[in-house]
């Protein structure tokens, strides 16, 4: 029944998603999800703890033992298969994620937790980068964790927004823009401060 709400939602919108309509849809009574769910609420909560279990798995296959910036960049590779492979679990995902900006929302998934791992996680990556001779010493694994997350949700928002835009080439286009700037920050760490630096380049490998 679950996976028949999120076909709903994506089809529907959640305020036209009826838990009568879910029972049906999953070939069940029209009161069985008002049964194992409750309310509304209650299905959305199932929806929300499906689909980012799923997530999180695909998340986990693709980055595997990578560490360092090739774990970020197994991240976006990650995001980008789920949306090409599951894009009606991260629509519906997403469309409940934005809901939850309403005050007046049935349910309020707790969008701001979710974030927060996954700026951990780059976080960590980030650091091990730094840490292993990746990027230079003085890079704050927070900072660029908020920034990367930025991209990501980014490309989510326009792809949902505009489902004419190539999710894909936003994905490979990131990638190709963090490889960039990680090999300018590489040759030349103090640039910022307009500083000269002595080191020598090593180009940043990344595949699309």
């Amino acid at each position: 029944m679950v996976e028949a709400a999120i076909r709903l939602i994506v089809e529907r919108g959640i305020s036209n998603t009826k838990l009568t309509d879910v029972g049906v849809q999953a070939g069940y009574s029209r009161g069985l999800a008002a049964m194992r769910f409750g309310t509304k609420a209650g299905l959305l909560s199932q929806v929300v703890r499906l689909t980012l279990s799923n997530w999180i798995t695909q998340a986990q296959r693709t980055v595997g033992s990578k560490t360092g910036l090739a774990a970020v960049y197994a991240a976006i590779d990650a995001q980008d298969k789920w949306s090409q492979e599951s894009s009606v679990e991260m629509r519906a995902l997403y469309a409940v994620f934005f809901h939850s900006t309403d005050p007046g929302a049935e349910y309020r998934a707790n969008v701001a937790r979710t974030l927060s791992a996954q700026r951990r996680e780059l976080a960590n990556w980030i650091r091990e980068a730094r840490d292993g001779g990746e990027l230079p010493a003085n890079t704050s694994p927070e900072r660029e964790a908020r920034q990367i997350l930025c991209a990501m949700l980014g490309i989510v928002y326009q792809w949902m927004m505009d489902p004419s835009l190539d999710a894909r080439a936003m994905h490979t286009a990131l990638k190709q823009d963090l490889a960039t700037l990680y090999s300018v920050r590489e040759t030349n760490p103090t640039a910022v401060q307009g500083k000269p630096s002595k080191r020598r380049a090593r180009p940043a490998a990344v595949r699309a």
